[in-house]
């Protein structure tokens, strides 16, 4: 359509879903188009409208106006008008189209793009607020090293080294050669259990030393394809561990902990890097050959109103108050255990603290002498799941965000058992405190769900599925703290308000995850507000257990004289008379 623009001047109105708003990452198809749109000067404006406009869709539209003739003021400028409140209900519905949109509405919305003036549904915006630098920050790998039973079993699962015993010629040829390979697979083991299995190497160039050694006294040398599967098999990441470099020298980047930065193309990637970046991990480096350019427009978050909790004081004079309702009563005591959670996790334990602003409207004010932190700057790992193949008897059970409660509580009654292999169990295994959050769903009251990997967990030997992110804290970091943080209002709502929604669905990225602010005080603090929190929040469970035992009662008791009316056990026809 942007090709039949006329030199002379055309403008061009699309109906769009919200996908091409922001869908696609810096240097996709999708990205590179808004940012020819743009670096063009081409679009002109973008209007919200209402959901249930058409017949067969229920979803959000968004009209982009597109000129190759823009007039003086709006040259390099944006105009994002937010019109989803501009609709009446019609009297009778036609499959999804429930809205629409009167005549006086229409020349309410064309008033405000005409005006070009900045009010509650108008703001204007550069060009270049749309555009970003990705920036690609590498931190160095750091590994040890250990010869023992398990790490050997994961070796001798590699296909790498299982090839070693296959041939891809026939007959005596390649039966030669399997041979060959088994007699070398049973001499780097052998090799391997002459090595010390309770010495825990914590540089690799000396693991690798003792490891060639032990190979030549069984008269084997390693190719370059089969030393590194031995390597990897044998390492595990370990912070405390020597960096490992390459061999010039340079240290080598860590992919588990590669992470990306969007800097506003209005802003320095440096000096954006060396406030944002270095404070919290000051052995990061940027890939300078990996940054790309791309374009997001985020209407609905430039028109968002912030709409803070309630006082938990007021959530307690509720409750007090409608005790004697047992229906009413356990969504007010969840709420009471919503907002305990909220105020310790964001203004600590001790009412007399000196306060300072967070600089972040979702905290306000948090006590002056906590820090606020991206939380991926507190994190080892921030990694997606597996689903495998189909079931297997003998698999691997893979927990599912359905079995993750609203509450943050482990629900798990049929667990799916899947076919993983060895290199993806091995990434995916979970170990007590891993961190699981839903990070796909149809519902705002489902995305976000985040529970607590405890050492029942563990020992079921379990992985997690691609619909959930895990997290892995740095040793110096409560994983029970971090998991009341998304546990209360504001953590929930940030993941809520930043998750991207397609057809239906609303999206959290590991970026997204990752950028998301803590409130966050020293070890030995963070210890102490969980340890409140759980004795807390242990009476306040029970007390709902309560209340949800005479619901069941109650519903139990209303089943019994409906069966009791059904079966003819008693005569309900003079009452219905």
């Amino acid at each position: 359509m942007i090709s039949k623009m006329k030199p002379e001047g055309s403008r061009i109105g699309i109906v769009f879903n919200g996908s091409p708003l922001f869908t696609g990452d810096a240097g996709s198809g999708e990205s590179n188009i808004r940012k020819w749109i743009i670096e063009s000067d081409w679009l002109e404006a973008i209007i919200a409208m209402p959901d249930q406009l058409f017949y067969n869709t229920g979803i959000f539209t968004y009209i982009w106006i597109v000129t190759n003739n823009k007039a003086p003021e709006r040259k390099g400028k944006v105009q994002l008008i937010y019109g989803i409140d501009f609709f009446q209900k019609m009297r009778k519905s036609l499959g999804n189209k429930r809205n629409e949109i009167s005549e006086k509405q229409i020349e309410e919305i064309t008033r405000i793009y005409g005006e070009f003036t900045e009010n509650e549904h108008c703001k204007i915006f550069d060009n270049e607020d749309f555009g970003y630098c990705k920036i690609t920050v590498e931190r160095p790998l750091k590994l040890n090293f250990k010869v023992v039973p398990e790490r050997i079993e994961t070796m001798r699962e590699a296909s790498a080294f299982q090839n070693l015993a296959k041939s891809r010629k026939k007959g005596e040829s390649g039966q030669s050669e399997k041979e060959a390979g088994e007699k070398l697979q049973g001499a780097i083991i052998q090799a391997l259990n002459t090595m010390d299995s309770t010495k825990v190497y914590r540089n690799r160039d000396a693991f690798e030393a003792d490891l060639l050694a032990a190979c030549n006294k069984q008269g084997i040398k390693l190719a370059a394809p089969v030393k590194k599967v031995v390597i990897n098999a044998l390492s595990e990441r370990d912070e405390t561990a020597d960096i490992c470099a390459d061999a010039k020298g340079n240290p080598e980047p860590d992919p588990e902990l590669r992470d990306y930065e969007n800097v506003p193309l209005k802003e320095d990637i440096h000096e954006y890097f060396k406030r944002e970046v270095l404070p919290h991990v000051p052995d990061a480096w940027i890939d300078e050959s990996k940054t790309k350019i791309g374009y997001e427009i985020p209407l609905t978050r430039h028109f968002y109103k912030y709409v803070p909790p309630r006082p938990l004081d007021d959530i307690e004079a509720d409750i007090k108050e409608i005790e004697k309702d047992i229906v009413l009563m356990i969504n007010e005591v969840a709420e009471q255990r919503m907002a305990l959670i909220t105020r310790a996790v964001t203004k600590g334990l001790n009412p007399n603290a000196p306060m300072k602003d967070s600089g972040v409207e979702w905290l306000g004010e948090i006590p002056a002498h906590w820090e606020v932190k991206k939380l991926k700057h507190v994190l080892l790992r921030n990694d997606g799941g597996v689903w495998g193949d189909d079931y297997d008897e003998n698999g691997t059970i893979v927990l599912r965000s359905t079995e993750q409660t609203i509450e943050g509580e482990w629900c798990i009654d049929e667990p799916a058992i899947r076919r993983i292999d060895a290199g993806e169990y091995k990434k995916s295994k979970l170990i007590c405190g891993d961190l699981l959050i839903t990070k796909s769903s149809g519902s705002e009251l489902h995305i976000g769900k985040t529970t607590l990997v405890t050492k029942n967990i563990e020992d079921m030997n379990c992985c997690f599925s691609n619909f959930m992110q895990r997290i892995r804290l740095l040793s110096n970091y409560s994983p029970k703290y971090i998991y009341y943080v998304f546990n209360c209002i504001l953590g929930r709502e940030q993941l809520v308000y930043y998750s991207n929604t397609t057809t239906g669905l609303a999206n959290l990225s590991s970026t997204i995850i990752g950028n998301i602010h803590i409130a966050i005080p020293n070890y030995s603090e963070q210890q102490a507000i969980t340890d409140f929190l759980d004795r807390e929040t242990a009476s306040i469970d029970s007390l709902i257990g309560r209340i949800n035992q005479a619901i069941e009662k109650l519903q139990e008791y209303r089943t019994t004289i409906i069966t009791a009316a059904v079966t003819g056990k008693i005569d309900v026809r003079q009452h219905v008379s």
